[in-house]
């Protein structure tokens, strides 16, 4: 078979492969340690302790899951960032964002890597990818190695760089926090494609040099998750781009200067999802984000008083564009992204959310004006372009609409 063609057959299976989110199911007995070491040799890194595994039934697993996420899901932040993404109308309202990740998460778990108890979790009644997946199979892919490998990379990106410590460092803010997503899962993905490319006879070389090269693949393996084909777009967003436009990330990184060049972005992390989609700025130290700074903003307007505040970031508002102007216009609403901050006040029976945002030029803020007049169109927001800046107010009560806009322009754009 020539190289072209196991290259088509290789790529052609892995998008058929369901995203691991989480592993479909366990290492065989015996094997975790043979696939420590090659994780070892593919990643570059020792592991500096042996990976302890431990079994749970389905059920358990997807009680450690919801833990997971009610330890991570903090109540005042993301009540703020539902109401949020309810009224840009990337969440239906009412949607809880726990539920629907628990559910999301729950659908697809066969295993994982817990950090708090520093475990490889098996799900020990899982049914076998294998079965269904004759096609991977016939190419001499077994997926629960596969994607037992890719679990393997955050135990040994843990005993390294601390996962616990990263994601202290992003809590509480979207944008951070789904850059350190896309390093983490970017990372693991790699190294797994990686694997697969060698159990199929491809240079790995080439592998790493033609990811991220392009768009993400189609993904027609999903359609096994009836929950994820009905999930609202930006929730498929969410949980896929950390995996591919993460490994395009890492790709490019590794191109740039193979894996300790990886090594540094976990002591020097990606500043925002502008990195992560454009990883020629993070290799340049081009364009970091600007701070938006709304501590002189008051805590309470009226009755109402501060519930969250947040950053975007350019990866939401990618979403958000893609999603009123499609893709092409979309993304270009969303590039030149500089910073923004958003905060939404509560008062007993209402909300409303003020969102300040930098761009690189007046140009790029007048395509984003432009999206969120056509967005928000069946709405009564106040939007006001001021310049590079463009201030968002959604579901003030008229008397504060003034007040807050005025009381906006004291916030601070900081290099």
């Amino acid at each position: 078979m020539s190289l072209r063609a196991r290259v088509f057959l290789f790529f052609l299976a892995l998008v058929l492969l369901p995203i691991p989110t989480r592993s479909e199911a366990g290492p065989k007995a015996g094997s975790l340690p043979s696939l420590q070491a090659e994780v070892q040799r593919l990643r570059e890194l020792e592991f500096l302790r042996p990976v302890r595994a431990l079994e749970m039934s389905l059920e358990q697993a997807g009680q450690e899951v919801r833990q997971m996420l009610g330890r991570d899901l903090e109540s005042s932040s993301t009540r703020g960032r539902e109401f949020f993404l309810q009224t840009l109308g990337l969440l239906p309202e009412g949607t809880s964002l726990e539920a629907s990740l628990a559910s999301l998460f729950g659908e697809q778990i066969r295993g994982l890597y817990d950090p708090r108890k520093q475990v490889f979790v098996v799900v020990r009644d899982a049914p076998d990818p294998s079965a269904s997946s004759g096609f991977p199979a016939a190419l001499g892919l077994d997926l629960a190695e596969l994607y037992t490998l890719h679990e393997l990379v955050h135990a040994l990106q843990d005993q390294h760089f601390g996962l616990l410590a990263l994601e202290e460092r992003t809590r509480g803010r979207f944008d951070a926090l789904m850059s350190l997503r896309a390093l983490l899962e970017g990372d693991a993905n790699l190294v797994m494609f990686q694997a697969a490319a060698r159990r199929m006879g491809l240079d790995a070389g080439i592998l790493v040099s033609l990811l991220g090269s392009g768009p993400a693949p189609s993904l027609p393996g999903l359609d096994a998750y009836p929950q994820f084909q009905e999930a609202p777009r930006f929730l498929q967003e969410f949980l896929t781009m950390p995996y591919f436009q993460g490994m395009g990330f890492v790709a490019a990184l590794h191109r740039a200067g193979g894996w300790p060049k990886v090594d540094g972005a976990f002591r020097d992390m990606p500043a925002s999802t502008e990195h992560i989609l454009h990883p020629e700025k993070f290799l340049g130290g081009e364009d970091p984000p600007l701070r938006v700074d709304l501590s002189a903003l008051p805590e309470r307007f009226g009755s109402h008083s501060l519930l969250s505040e947040d950053t975007a970031g350019e990866f939401l508002i990618r979403v958000w564009g893609e999603e009123n102007l499609g893709t092409e216009l979309g993304r270009e609403a969303a590039a030149g992204w500089g910073g923004d901050s958003w905060r939404v006040y509560s008062a007993d029976q209402s909300r409303f959310f003020l969102w300040v945002t930098a761009w690189d030029t007046e140009a790029d803020a007048r395509e984003f004006e432009a999206l969120a007049r056509k967005a928000r169109a069946a709405h009564p927001d106040r939007i006001e372009r001021h310049g590079a800046r463009v201030l968002v107010i959604s579901g003030a009560p008229g008397d504060l609409v003034q007040v807050v806009s005025s009381a906006a322009g004291k916030a601070k754009i900081h290099p």
